[in-house]
């Protein structure tokens, strides 16, 4: 099934991750939280994960109806999961054998998409989605918590693997720091924690990785903190439960078939991923159990941005499919080519006429204001919709 909500929700959030990745205008409130927050930058990660998450039972839904074994399945995810893996490693990876990079953003969905769609293809039920289909007269209980009934027990692995996070993130401490500890290390808090960054999300990324992982990371220049990867390994933990959390508003999207089914389900859990999210950060910057934090992929931003995500979708849905007062487009094109896009602007991102200065940004008479750098930036976002339409146009989609 082809929903146009879906690549116009996808190619909004493609177009503003390549904006993000420019530097968002050079704007502090649109750029990237520095450690605890949230700002615009930091919903488009987490959203793009979601979405692949929506996706997932779509596509096993018609991989189901064509009789494959779990095993042809199962070798299919894999393939595509080691593809986004190593195209990760290819476009951030750098050429310093004792500094490449193992763990990235495409490494991150490679690793998300494999297990979610290894939980969906051992305990969904590959019976028709309709819950008309089922059975002639469906029960209330049926009729109402039919997507549930087809997801729950995948939720049952997924709190386990979410539960592991917590457990770890508060019981593992990294020597000489307590544990528990949540914060930036370097100068935060007088020094106190100076090689503790991350908790210890930073200690097991550390001793897993070692050198290979990302090396300036954005606290350095605020905290002068040791390096940490915000894509690193243990974050992958709470990133399956963002893409499990995409694979329920999926599954929705499978068993109703009426608009009003589908958009109360979504901002049911919306609210509800919302007021949980609210709850563990206490609805506050630095004052909760689980501050939002995007470096650390904290369960609370997971909740946060997957409220973002259910809301957002909801909010295509009703203009593109139900009340089709827009097409989606131009965002349309870019959602139907969303990796081109992404791994055609991580190797065009410092080259023109993708990025260009009015003025040399190193000279010391440059003038590089918000206005220049946000034109720039737009422009850079611009040029990659102007290649999705033309794609489209040439009927050209990458498919990995």
């Amino acid at each position: 099934m082809r929903v146009g909500s879906l690549d116009t929700f996808r190619g909004f959030i493609i177009v503003m991750m390549i904006f993000a990745n420019f530097g968002c205008g050079n704007y502090e409130y649109l750029n990237h939280a520095i450690w605890n927050g949230l700002h615009f930058a930091d919903l488009i990660f987490p959203s793009f994960v979601w979405i692949m998450g929506v996706c997932i039972p779509i596509s096993l839904a018609s991989m189901f109806k064509k009789n494959l074994v779990n095993r042809e399945l199962m070798l299919t995810i894999l393939k595509r999961s080691a593809k986004l893996f190593l195209l990760g490693v290819f476009l951030g990876g750098g050429v310093d054998l004792s500094y490449l990079r193992i763990f990235g953003v495409l490494q991150r969905f490679g690793i998300a998409y494999l297990v979610v769609s290894l939980i969906c293809i051992l305990t969904m039920d590959r019976s028709s989605p309709d819950i008309d289909s089922e059975i002639d007269e469906p029960s209330r209980l049926k009729l109402y918590f039919s997507d549930i009934l087809r997801t729950y027990v995948g939720w049952i692995f997924v709190i386990i693997i979410t539960a592991l996070h917590t457990i770890i993130i508060f019981s593992v401490a990294a020597p000489g720091c307590p544990s528990g500890y949540l914060g930036p290390g370097g100068l935060h808090q007088n020094r106190s924690y100076q090689n503790c960054t991350g908790g210890a999300t930073g200690y097991i990324d550390g001793l897993i990785l070692g050198n290979h992982r990302y090396q300036h990371p954005t606290i350095y220049r605020v905290y002068e903190a040791r390096p940490f990867d915000p894509e690193g390994v243990v974050g992958c933990l709470t990133t399956i439960l963002q893409a499990y959390l995409g694979v329920q508003a999926g599954v929705t999207l499978l068993v109703y078939k009426k608009h009003s089914e589908r958009l109360f389900r979504w901002l049911l859990w919306g609210i509800g991923t919302g007021l949980a999210g609210g709850a563990l950060c206490g609805f506050s910057k630095e004052d909760g159990i689980i501050p939002v934090n995007k470096n650390l992929w904290s369960l609370s931003f997971v909740l946060v941005t997957s409220c973002f995500a259910f809301t957002f979708l909801s909010l295509c849905y009703v203009l593109v499919d139900y009340k089709k007062l827009w097409t989606g487009k131009p965002f349309l094109f870019a959602g139907m080519n969303a990796i081109l896009m992404y791994i055609g602007h991580e190797m065009t991102e410092n080259h023109f006429p993708v990025r260009w200065y009015p003025h040399n940004e190193y000279s010391e008479d440059h003038r590089h204001t918000h206005y220049n750098a946000l034109l720039s930036d737009t422009w850079g976002a611009a040029f990659w919709l102007f290649v999705s339409y033309y794609l489209y146009k040439i009927k050209y989609f990458l498919v990995i």
